[in-house]
């Protein structure tokens, strides 16, 4: 039994929890998102993808504008200023990464537990707490703390769009990103734009094709659908690049978008229809010899996503292509 139970560690829910230790009383601090090693990454909206990254963001931008525009006229020349969004992003994380593990080093110090997991409160005295892993735990609680955070709103006069858009910006990843077919278009498309690939090699591959492009708004990073955890209901729309085959757990790629995908958000799916090519699972490193359209449907409605449109496409190598477009839906 804990004395007190707080959901949510953003600042309202962790200064919370750290205030009431320290008051005596015995506390749980729950989290919903985690890091690359499942544990809870505190700070909520604010630490992680708000206040702190965007004023992160900013500062580097102001200078970089000063550096540009202002600088001259105190007679400093600098010559041709170049932006690198790239070490831009890791300064923020950087930032990011500290603050977040501050807060974790002052729930050591202040004997909060914590556990990583979505709180639900089910009676007066008890909270469920559902964990990434499919599995749950019961906690009882003299006292429970809501602190969930909010989400934006619109404005009947100024609602979201192409040109106006919430505090977390239109985030679009890129899954599989190869040497970036969609970058080009979906950093048109998209404030910011990720682009996430397994290999090393094909990462810098990918750099180097669209260096050309001159795209400012993406960055790149070596990981999979793990790297979605930190940007749970953030992100406005995904792209699987013909990732689903190359996956011996296909439908847990499904699951990881869906989760990390905003109210409304969209995830685009372009796969290898069903085929008998036996030759490609050790030539190519498949798991599978495509999939079933239906398959993929199913997968997609078992996570609250509705399909809005499908396209086949006949390739000279025998293969046979499917695109998808699916919406998630509100509970």
């Amino acid at each position: 039994m804990f004395d007190v139970v707080v959901i949510g560690s953003g600042p309202a829910g962790y200064v919370a929890a750290i205030r009431a230790s320290q008051l005596g009383l015995k506390t749980l601090c729950i989290e919903e998102l985690s890091n690359d090693k499942g544990k809870p990454n505190f700070g909520g909206t604010c630490l992680n993808v708000g206040c702190i990254p965007s004023k992160s963001l900013l500062d580097s931008s102001h200078r970089y504008y000063d550096a540009k525009k202002n600088l001259s006229d105190h007679g400093i020349q600098l010559g041709d200023v170049k932006l690198d969004l790239k070490t831009m992003m890791e300064r923020k994380d950087n930032i990011v990464s500290k603050l977040t593990g501050g807060i974790d080093g002052l729930f050591l110090t202040n004997k909060v537990e914590s556990i990583c997991g979505k709180g639900k409160v089910i009676s007066k005295n008890t909270v469920q707490i559902d964990k990434a892993d499919g599995s749950s735990e019961k906690v009882d609680a003299k006292n429970i703390i809501i602190a969930t955070g909010s989400s934006p709103i619109e404005i009947p006069a100024a609602s979201f769009g192409k040109h106006i858009v919430d505090s977390t910006g239109a985030l679009a990843f890129d899954i599989g990103t190869g040497l970036g077919a969609f970058l080009p278009k979906m950093c048109s498309l998209f404030k910011s734009v990720i682009a996430v690939d397994n290999a090393n090699k094909i990462i810098k591959e990918c750099k180097n094709r669209i260096a050309a492009h001159n795209l400012t708004n993406v960055a790149f990073r070596e990981g999979d659908t793990n790297n979605l955890k930190e940007y749970l209901g953030q992100i406005d729309f995904i792209a699987l690049n013909m990732v689903l085959h190359h996956n011996p757990d296909p439908l847990k790629i499904i699951k990881d978008c869906a989760t990390a995908l905003s109210s409304n958000g969209y995830l685009l799916i372009t796969e290898l229809c069903s085929h008998e090519q036996e030759w490609a699972k050790k030539s190519c490193g498949d798991f599978w010899l495509g999939f079933e359209p239906d398959t993929i449907k199913v997968w997609a409605e078992s996570v609250q996503m509705e399909k809005i449109e499908s396209v086949f496409i006949n390739q000279r190598n025998g293969f046979k292509t499917q695109i998808h477009i699916f919406k998630k839906y509100k509970d």
